[in-house]
Order: C-alpha cells, then structure tokens, then sequence
C-alpha cells in the first residue's frame, strides 16, 4: 500500500539533569531558561538543527536548516583562468609563505556568493493572550530594546523580518492551536506571510477544514515501537517521537484543494480501486484511516514487525474479510477519538486530583504503592496504576513529559481537568489494545496483496 505522507518543519525541544544509571540515556535538566545563545541546548540531525532556551511559559528556539543559505545562484564555472594559478599556490605552500599563498589563492576562488542562514525563531505559548500581546507588539513595531533583545527581534540574509512586519497587523484568526507532544495543546500564531517556513502546503488542509492526520516518524530509535498519534491541529515536528532520527511526517486524511472544488481523500487511487472492488462495501476514507491506526496500536503486530517499523514507514496489512475490517475500524475510531479527547468514555475520569496547595509543579514523582503522581510534596494525582504511569506514545512517558514540561508553572482547573482526561484515555486506550489484539491472529489469515509499482 502507498499513500501520501507530508512533512512538517516547525521545532525541536529538550530536556535536561543528568542521571547517571547504567544501561539507561543521559538526560540532562538545566535549573533555568537559558539567557543568550551560548547558554541554549543545541539539538540537530544533520539536516535541521535548533538551539533551544528551554522557557516554561513561553519557548524560545533558533533554528538552522541545511538547504537555508544567502545569496543568488551562480555560475560554477565563473573562473575559467582559476588553473594557472595552481602552481604559484603550491610553491608559496612550500617555502611556508602562508600569508602570501593566502592572497594567491584568491585568484582560483570565484566570488562570493552565499553563507549558510539562520532559519529563524520560533515561539510557542501555553497563553494564548500572552501570545497575542507579544505579536501585536511586534506588528506595531512600538517595541523596546529588551524586546528586540528578548525575542531576538532582527534580520538575516535570508529572513528580513524587519521588512516583512511592515504591512502587517495582527489578526485574531491568525492564532491556532497547536499540538506540541501528544495531548499537550498549546496556541501559536501562523501567518504564512510572518511564520519562517510554514509548511503552508501541509498545515492549509488543517485549517481550511475539519480534517484529522497520522503523525509518525520514518525512523525509530528507541527498543520497542510505540509510535502513531492522531491530530486534527497543527502539529510539531517533535510530536511524531522521541528518539526517532527523523522529522515527524504528518499524513493528513484530506487534501483540500486551493480553489473551491471538494475535498479529497489522500489515498493512492490503485489503493482505493483495489479496495473498493474487494469489499462488497465501499468503505469511507474515515474508515479506513480507523483501521490504519487500530493495526499500528495492535501489541502482537508491534511486536512481530517492530524491527521493521523502525527502519521505515509502518507496512498495513489490510484483510480480505469485510466484517473483520469493520470491526477494527470500529476500535480504530474508539482509539482515535480517545487521542483527540473527544470520546463520551473519558467521563467520568479515572484519575482524581487531591490535596490542598497552591497548584504549582515542582517536582514529579510516582507512588507505587497508593497509586499517586505527586507534582509537588501535598498534591497529587491518584488512580494511576504503573502501567498509566509507564505508557509510551512516540517514546514519550506521557504522565510524565506532559508534567514536566510544566515545572514552575501553576495548573489552572482547566489543566488539570484536562490531565484526568489524559490518564482516563491512556487507561482505555490499553483496554482498546487489548481487545483488538484478540483479533489479530485473523489479520494473517488472509491478507490483500497489493503490488507497488
């Protein structure tokens, strides 16, 4: 099967203190947001890279990207005369007249054309009315110098910012929310014009219209694959996994063209013809997609590929027998609305929030033994058994990232009736897991061939 897969450049993130257990990553914790650059955690692929400053309330990342460089193109070839001074070079080598041998040398090079460019820097806000007090500032171009300084307010020869602002006002439709790491919402304002590389070709099926998207990584780094995740917002290039050795790729379900004619399924149409024609039922692009994401949270097909899944995109047997199908599908979209936080079974939730305090997240730590997650030393979460505690998605222990990506900061009622939400859909999601995996062996039974030209 081949369908089509987008990818989404947006932002890398850290953690950081340093726990030294044998066997186990390094990972590293800084006790405060960096200041200047020198400061940040510099993360890269090869490709894309990112320093980040590690903010509690508000992120700050410089981003680099290998193919972002000033300039013009140019002629390779602009110094045909550049051999005949090869010789004098060598010889000015050889007496160790560097100095001189430097000055010749710049009769072979042509002139100059680029420099590799900063991408530019990304912001991302819990607030959404912080957010928007910090853009309109910027579009007013009223700020102070400590504003200029704090969000590097600035120039570079690829991304004239300065210049981009000037016919720009803020509008309120500009503001989003954002899918940071699995159930984490933030807000961000995109502005295809102002946002440095908006991936506008991927992100616009999100916003013109209700749709939802597969997010996985091509490549996965860590032992066992845990990863595929739901989103009908845009999403962060980090949101796919952690460890994963590439971007997160975002496939969504519907193509919304960019004239006024309707939307479209983002199948292979060979794919949709050979499903169409086997089962005695057309089934919906949404079906589908459902049955897509039950096969990829199916423990035993996890654990009998998971070599495979890690090396390149998930293979999705699809079966001959139309009733099995349909019934996948169905604990596909019990499982997608769950991750979407949409589903009637998250109420009432699991989890309970206790203790009387002052909300704020100091320090994260688990309770066997009574089943509680303390976020600081009088309150806490009950309810959560060591399986909730444990559960991965993308490499992330959700309990916990979500958690400690708010240290510092104070849970408001809403947040943390959205963490109960949170426990209640890890814990259906196992039960989910469970039933479907029941079914599995009939997968294998009989599976449809399709062959990829």
């Amino acid at each position: 099967m081949r369908y089509l897969i987008f990818f989404i450049a947006s932002l890398l993130v850290f953690t950081s203190c340093i726990q030294d257990k044998p066997g186990k990553d390094y990972i590293i914790w800084f006790n405060k947001p960096a200041e200047y650059f020198e400061e940040s955690f510099v993360l890269g692929n090869g490709r894309a890279g990112a320093s980040v400053h590690g903010g509690i309330d508000t992120e700050e990342i410089y981003l680099n990207e290998a193919t972002l460089w000033s300039g013009e193109p140019f002629d390779p070839y602009m110094n045909p005369e550049a051999y005949r001074h090869v010789a004098e070079v060598r010889k000015a080598l050889r007496s160790e007249e560097y100095a001189l041998a430097d000055s010749l040398n710049r009769n072979i090079q042509g002139a100059f054309s680029e420099s590799y460019a900063p991408l530019g820097t990304l912001f991302i806000d819990f607030d959404q009315g912080k957010l928007e007090e910090r853009i309109k500032i910027l579009l007013s171009q009223a700020y102070s110098p400590d504003f200029i300084e704090t969000y590097n307010v600035k120039d570079s020869s690829s991304f004239p910012l300065t210049k981009r602002i000037l016919n720009k006002t803020f509008k309120s439709e500009n503001l989003f929310d954002y899918l940071y790491r699995p159930f984490d919402i933030r807000k961000i304002y995109y502005d295809v014009g102002l946002t440095s590389r908006p991936a506008y070709n991927v992100m616009r099926n999100l916003i013109y219209g209700e749709n939802i998207c597969l997010i996985l990584p091509r490549i996965c780094k860590e032992k066992n694959f845990n990863y595929g995740f739901v989103s009908n917002k845009l999403s962060d290039v980090a949101l796919g996994g952690k460890n994963t050795g590439s971007e997160t790729y975002v496939a969504p379900l519907y193509i919304y063209p960019f004239f006024k004619t309707p939307r479209e399924p983002n199948f292979n149409i060979e794919f949709q013809k050979i499903i169409n024609l086997i089962y005695s039922t057309r089934p919906s692009p949404e079906k589908i997609f459902y049955y897509i994401y039950a096969i990829l949270y199916i423990p035993s097909y996890r654990i009998k590929y998971n070599e495979l899944l890690k090396i390149e995109y998930p293979r999705i047997p699809f079966v001959e027998n139309y009733n099995l199908f349909h019934k996948i599908a169905e604990y596909g979209e019990g499982l997608v609305d769950l991750h979407l936080l949409k589903s009637l079974e998250l109420d009432p939730p699991i989890a309970k929030f206790q203790g009387d305090g002052n909300n704020i997240v100091e320090k994260v730590k688990y309770c066997e033994k009574e089943n509680r997650l303390y976020f600081n030393q009088n309150q806490y979460f009950e309810g959560i058994k060591k399986e909730l505690w444990q559960y991965q998605i993308g490499g992330y222990q959700v309990c916990d990232k979500w958690l400690k990506d708010r240290k510092n900061r104070t849970l408001s009622l809403e947040e943390i009736k959205h963490y109960c939400k949170i426990i209640t859909a890890l814990e259906k999601t196992i039960e989910f897991q469970k039933k479907i995996d029941k079914l599995y062996p009939e997968v294998e039974k009989g599976i449809i061939e399709f062959k990829s030209e």
